[in-house]
Order: structure tokens, then C-alpha cells, then sequence
């Protein structure tokens, strides 16, 4: 994946060498032709792959790429670099934005985020305006679901347990009440307008789910 300018630059330069390889290999007229056929077809197969992402990197820096609001976290790395690219945000202009060295962006990027933390992606997803939700496994056989919600805006409220929440009591529920809004009231009160990543862990039984919401 092509990850900057600087790169296009390069991928370019690049497959301009190959095609002039291939024009010149293709020319040629050996006794060992089973060997001119391999050597074109790995030429004609690295011209594919740097065209691909060449093309790809042009579409995301037009715009014509678009994206859903949130992703599952195994393709977090990979959305995160795309949106960035999207957004026509520089790796230098993230790392500003985060309080970051511009070449550790560039390292994480190179790695699709492997040595960052969860703390770490979540930041970096807010300063691109990615929304985060998703599923991960532990090595204890539980499960565990990370919601990254910005603001009051960001959740559904209708996916709260509202019926457990009045049957304990939680909020007052007169009748002809707005559970949902009472619901939603009740979490503000507790809570305030300040929302931060949530981890929720819950031993699973089957194929069961943590319900994030709950």
C-alpha cells in the first residue's frame, strides 16, 4: 500500500523501470524461451500489483472512495491509513494533531499499527473522524466490546436495556414517559457529556455476545 506522496513518487519511477524491463525482455529472442516467458510473466505481475495500488491511492486522494461510520477492529490499521489518506491529512499533519513525531506515524503505518495500543487507536481514529466498534477475543476465552463513542450524538439510545434499567429502579418512569429520553437522562446525570472508551468483558457461553449497550 502506498502510504504518501512521497511513495506515489516512488511506485511511479518504479513502474516506469518495469514496463522499460518488460519491453526489452519481450524483445528478446533467446534459445531458453520457457525462461524469457517466467521473467515476463513475474514483470507483467509486478506492473499489476504496483498499477493496483498506484490507482488505489489515486482514488482515495480524489475522494472517490468512500467509507461506512464504523469498522470491526481487525480492519481498523488498514481503514485507518485509507481515511487519512482520504482526508488529505500528511502523516506530519497527524502527528501534529496527536502530540506525535511524524516518523512515528510513519512507523506505525509501516506495521499497520502492530506495536499501538488500543488507547493509541482510539486517539488516532477521533483526530480522522473514524468511528470505532467491534469485537475482539482474549486469551481467557472471554469476550469483550469497545465502543469508542464521541459525544451524546454518538449513541443509539433505544439500544439500552431500558426495561431492566426501569424494572431496577434506576429512573422514574411516570406513566406515558419517554423511556428512552428518561434512559438517556439517567446515563447523562450519571455520567456527564464526557464519553471515553468503554470495555466490557463477559464470560461467553456458546456463541453467545456481550451486549455492549447492556
Amino acid at each position: 500500500m502506498i502510504y504518501s506522496d512521497k511513495q506515489y513518487g516512488i511506485s511511479n519511477s518504479e513502474l516506469a523501470k518495469l514496463k522499460d524491463a518488460l519491453d526489452v525482455t519481450e524483445a528478446l529472442s533467446t534459445g531458453e524461451e520457457w525462461i524469457r516467458e517466467l521473467e515476463i510473466d513475474g514483470l507483467k505481475s509486478q506492473i499489476a500489483e504496483i498499477e493496483a495500488e498506484i490507482a488505489h491511492y489515486e482514488l482515495l486522494k480524489k475522494g472517490e472512495i468512500t467509507f461506512s461510520k464504523s469498522y470491526s477492529l481487525d480492519a481498523l490499521p488498514s481503514i485507518l491509513i485509507q481515511a487519512r489518506i482520504a482526508a488529505g491529512v500528511t502523516q506530519t499533519d497527524l502527528a501534529k494533531a496527536i502530540g506525535l513525531k511524524p516518523q512515528q506515524i510513519q512507523r506505525y503505518e509501516a506495521s499497520e499499527y502492530m506495536g499501538a495500543s488500543l488507547s493509541r487507536l482510539i486517539e488516532i481514529s477521533r483526530a480522522l473522524n473514524v468511528h470505532t466498534e467491534g469485537l475482539f477475543d482474549t486469551a481467557a476465552s472471554a469476550a469483550g466490546t469497545v465502543f469508542s463513542w464521541r459525544g451524546p450524538g454518538d449513541v443509539v439510545w433505544s439500544e439500552l436495556p431500558i426495561e431492566e434499567m426501569k424494572k431496577r429502579r434506576w429512573f422514574d418512569a411516570p406513566r406515558d414517559s419517554n423511556l428512552v429520553e428518561r434512559a438517556k437522562d439517567y446515563v447523562l446525570e450519571a455520567a456527564g457529556s464526557q464519553f471515553i472508551t468503554a470495555l466490557h468483558r463477559k464470560k461467553m457461553r456458546g456463541a453467545t455476545l456481550p451486549n455492549g449497550y447492556a
